[in-house]
């Protein structure tokens, strides 16, 4: 059992397919379907008490998350936490049509304006309760008022409009900042919550606070409050089937919004045309008889067999063998195999010796199981990846994750999934009046909230501090805070500096997002930091 879940049954990761969509897992289902599967949470929930997020995904999303670069992220945090959430639906008709470029499956665009409506409906007829968080000053609580009117008998557990700080030195404080919003929410113990505080602050709030959260489902829902309570008019409805929203949006407010819109379609297409083409060209050479691999298998094999390591490392594992395609069929076929799996608490190795081709929904397959794995703290590694589908994957920005998980055989990722690695872990020492400590994996919430990160604070006192962070393959806003007190700390202790080296790109760039970097001594290397707090070298 993991710190992330509490237990092990979730139906809803069993029963909806999966499209992957640049490096994003999107959950292929309609209206419905997505209300279904939120009464679902709502129901594991109350048997585990994990909280569940839903993300409404649309191309400003994307946008935010990705900016222009094909292979790395503008914003991290975001894009891990779109990765990790419990549902991710397509808010966003170019979404849809995307995914279908690539050979996904979106059946149809599930709008985060008309999922909330819809959820009120349900949530009256099934008793279930909501908060409302975010909005403009009285959104909220017009926005429930009207939503209790038009359901008779809605429960609407709170209304709160907090000003929330996601960038810049209020991500110092946001712990001490978040506990009164938090114990207004967790006193309320809704079973939905709608945070209406746009993206990317919903979608990190809920993050750095899930592990304390006592509301069933959270879902980030921008501006809808402000379209519930009419103050912003909704294209005709033509014109929303049509994915034509946009347009009404930038007549209606064209100094506000026609820069996003427009440069965001564009922004969009451009991270959308390479997998696109690259799939197009895939495609064309398998009608030719290229490929990437020499096995002829169409269908996925298993291979029974169990490693055990000793004591606490013991791991159950089951092998299969992918077939040589990987598309909507065979995702079809093998979702409830691999997810059935994982539930009965096995760890999976994937052998791609045969795999030539998969599309958006054979990715999203192994985003799906993947991101199902992290919940329920087993592994998921990659054995016998061709070059080629390296490169497809590289191309569906997927090959960050599968990368650090991929082996040249069954035989090396046996023993992976046997070790155990803390997932964040630093060493501290002292060398000429300096101290330095090397940081090690995730700096996340886990690592601060469960794994005692934050013990870094009390042990680096009363002297110059260098952190080497060379070792951390992730920081998210929770781990950024522990810089941030930890600078705090020393300057008042007596105007003792903390210096950072070594900051790898995916750091580095949520430093750049969140303006933290202007806040922190940052240096490439021990040189350069032992320069500047001699004196022979001047401040950036």
């Amino acid at each position: 059992m993991s710190a992330e879940t509490g237990g092990r049954e979730d139906p809803a990761a069993l029963r909806d397919g999966v499209t992957g969509l640049l490096g994003i897992p999107v959950h292929a289902i309609r209206m419905d379907e997505g209300l279904a599967a939120i009464g679902r949470m709502v129901e594991g929930f109350r048997l585990d008490g994990r909280a569940r997020q839903v993300v409404t995904l649309n191309v400003d999303f994307l946008v935010q998350a990705l900016g222009w670069a094909v292979r790395s992220a503008r914003h991290p945090e975001l894009y891990d936490v779109m990765r990790r959430a419990d549902l991710v639906v397509a808010d966003g008709m170019p979404v849809v049509w995307a995914s279908r470029l690539l050979g996904g499956r979106l059946p149809e665009r599930v709008a985060g304006a008309d999922m909330v409506p819809a959820l009120a409906a349900m949530a009256a007829e099934q008793g279930l309760s909501i908060f409302l968080l975010g909005g403009k000053p009285g959104s909220a609580e017009q926005a429930a008022r009207l939503l209790q009117e038009r359901n008779p008998g809605l429960l609407v557990a709170g209304v709160l409009a907090p000003d929330i700080a996601s960038s810049g030195a209020g991500l110092a404080s946001f712990m001490e900042d978040d506990v009164p919003i938090l114990a207004a929410v967790n006193d309320a113990r809704p079973d939905i919550l709608l945070i209406g505080l746009g993206c990317p602050k919903q979608e990190l709030w809920f993050h750095r606070n899930r592990r304390a959260l006592k509301a069933a489902v959270s879902i980030g829902v921008g501006g809808t409050f402000e379209f519930i309570c009419g103050n912003v008019a909704r294209a005709p409805a033509w014109m929303q089937r049509s994915g034509l929203e946009w347009l009404f949006r930038i007549y209606a407010e064209p100094t506000r919004l026609w820069r996003r819109y427009a440069l965001g379609l564009i922004q969009f297409s451009f991270l959308v045309l390479p997998p696109v083409v690259y799939a197009r060209f895939r495609m064309l050479l398998g009608r030719f008889g290229g490929g990437a691999g020499t096995g002829d298998a169409d269908r996925a094999t298993v291979i029974p067999g169990v490693f055990r390591g000793s004591g606490k490392t013991a791991r159950a594992v089951e092998v299969m063998r992918l077939p040589r395609i990987l598309d909507r069929t065979r995702e079809e076929e093998l979702r409830g195999v691999l997810y059935s799996v994982l539930e009965s608490g096995r760890s999976l190795i994937l052998d791609a010796a045969d795999l030539q081709r998969l599309d958006a929904a054979g990715e999203g397959l192994l985003l799906g199981v993947w991101r199902r794995a992290q919940q329920l703290g087993l592994q998921v590694r990659l054995a016998s990846v061709h070059p080629i589908m390296q490169r497809s994957l590289r191309v569906a920005r997927c090959w960050d994750l599968f990368a650090p998980l991929s082996h040249a055989s069954i035989e090396d990722a046996l023993p992976a999934i046997g070790s155990e690695r803390p997932a964040f872990y630093w060493y501290a020492a002292e060398q000429r009046g300096v101290r330095w400590a090397g940081l090690f994996g995730r700096l996340d919430v886990h690592a601060v909230v469960d794994l005692g990160a934050l013990s870094l604070v009390e042990e680096l006192r009363a002297a110059d501090c260098i952190l080497s962070l060379k070792g951390l393959e992730f920081v998210d806003s929770t781990g950024l805070q522990l810089f941030l007190q930890l600078h705090r700390r020393l300057q008042k202790e007596g105007g003792y500096r903390l210096v950072l080296i070594e900051v790898p790109v995916v750091v580095g760039q949520l430093f750049k997002i969140t303006k933290v970097e202007r806040l922190l001594h940052v240096f490439k290397d021990m040189p350069s930091a032992l320069g500047f707090l001699s004196g022979t070298l001047p401040e950036k």
